[in-house]
């Protein structure tokens, strides 16, 4: 073979060129990807901390630590999760901050009511440069996160922040109150975990609590019966958890159809008992006053009406919609009548008034309330996948000294109804709620 020829076949030093001027774009390629992958990861770890820092430094404030103890404590928890610190805190009383290498810890910011207050967590992670260090000139990258921790001082609220609560994720007008609706929840909060342009909106009404938001966006019309307070600040916040999220839905077991509600005249008070009743049932009516003993009033695969009737006071029931096709709650009295309710304290409902399951679809007819009267409650209204829409005049009020919380897919107001929702004072107790 010639020489000339040997050379023109033989291409390994062409791909071997080849090989060599590639590889250094290569190996670049997938150190950057490496390193991003490595920033996001330090993006999550300081979200965490920031998180974490920030419920325990407002947990240690609500419990009657000083400012600079309770952001000692958050500072404390950030380095626990990875948040370098230094030798020395410095402590700037004038601004309530403390600054601790790469966790800056503030309290006050967002404060939304004299008495509640707000800490801030600002926490830092350092990452290592390799390949970015060749065109950015700096050796470390720095990822942070911020969080903010509300917390009650002094006393706080049973269970969850929300008392009024949408669940749905991505509903418009998920809470709202139109035409001289009434939301009221004071030393607690309204909020709607749709993630809408207006899951909260305000048209000719109030919507007044310790705090509003949503996960998606807040509106008001340009009304001048408008009454909004607080107006939140943006961003307005995460979901907040559904207080009853881990109570299960209850069974009755084996049953037999419940003898249907005495609806009848009688000449005092008719007795109404707890058990199953299938299909649509409606209790009230005939100008007779009805009494509920104690128990579970099980509604199967039907609706669930009060008509006009009269409510004698009821201690310890809960009416609870169930089946493949569970029904509505309907109740309309327009007698400016008091109905007082309260839900058994212990047990499958405690604490949860009206219960409404969901088809294995997810979801539920619309439960309504209208008419003048009022019901004075103790214990939940609990839709999970049904809307509650209440009008005409219709109020919805925490008994007196009582907790009462509305969770529904969606709530609205209007007409001049009301829901006026509270959670019960404990000394000594806080409430924490990370707001973003």
């Amino acid at each position: 073979m010639k020489l000339t020829n040997f050379f023109r076949h033989d291409r390994r030093a062409a791909v071997a060129l080849w090989v060599a001027i590639s590889m250094p774009p290569l190996m670049m390629t997938t150190g950057l990807g490496y390193e991003t992958g490595s920033w996001a990861v330090a993006k999550v770890r300081a979200t965490i901390a920031a998180d974490a820092a920030a419920a325990a430094g407002a947990r240690a404030y609500a419990a009657g630590s000083n400012a600079a103890t309770a952001a000692g404590v958050a500072a404390n928890v950030a380095e626990a999760n990875g948040i370098s610190g230094t030798a020395s805190r410095v402590w700037t009383s004038s601004s309530n901050t403390l600054a601790n290498g790469n966790a800056t810890v503030t309290l006050g910011a967002g404060v939304t009511s004299s008495t509640r207050t707000a800490i801030t967590v600002t926490a830092t992670r350092v990452v290592p440069n390799s390949f970015s260090s060749l065109w950015q000139g700096a050796t470390e990258q720095r990822i942070s996160a911020t969080s903010v921790a509300e917390a009650w001082t002094g006393t706080g609220s049973a269970g969850s922040g929300a008392c009024i609560l949408a669940l749905s994720p991505s509903a418009s007008n998920a809470i709202k109150a139109d035409n001289m609706g009434v939301l009221t929840a004071p030393g607690c909060s309204i909020w709607a975990n749709s993630n809408a342009a207006t899951a909260v909106y305000l048209n000719s009404g109030t919507i007044s609590a310790a705090t509003v938001g949503a996960v998606g966006g807040i509106a008001k019309s340009n009304s001048g019966s408008n009454t909004f307070a607080p107006w939140p600040a943006s961003p307005y916040g995460t979901a907040q958890a559904d207080p009853y999220a881990s109570m299960t839905l209850p069974s009755p077991g084996a049953y037999t159809c419940h003898t249907a509600p005495n609806t009848g005249w009688a000449a005092t008070t008719r007795q109404q008992t707890p058990g199953v009743y299938c299909g649509n049932t409606t209790f009230g009516g005939n100008g007779v006053a009805d009494q509920f003993a104690p128990g579970i009033y099980y509604v199967m695969n039907g609706s669930l009406t009060f008509n006009n009737g009269t409510f004698l006071p009821a201690t310890g029931v809960s009416f609870v919609l169930i089946g493949t096709n569970p029904g509505a709650f309907s109740y309309t009295n327009y007698s400016n009548t008091v109905t007082q309710l309260a839900a058994p304290s212990s047990g499958p409902t405690a604490n949860i008034l009206f219960w409404q399951g969901c088809t294995a679809g997810g979801t539920a007819p619309d439960n309504t309330m209208a008419g003048g009267s009022t019901l004075a409650l103790t214990g939940g209204i609990y839709l999970p996948c049904g809307a509650l829409n209440v009008s005409n005049n219709i109020r919805l009020n925490a008994a007196s000294g009582a907790t009462m919380r509305v969770v529904a897919k969606t709530i609205y107001a209007a007409g001049s109804a009301q829901i006026n929702a509270a959670a019960q004072a404990m000394a000594g107790a806080a409430q924490i709620a990370l707001v973003r």
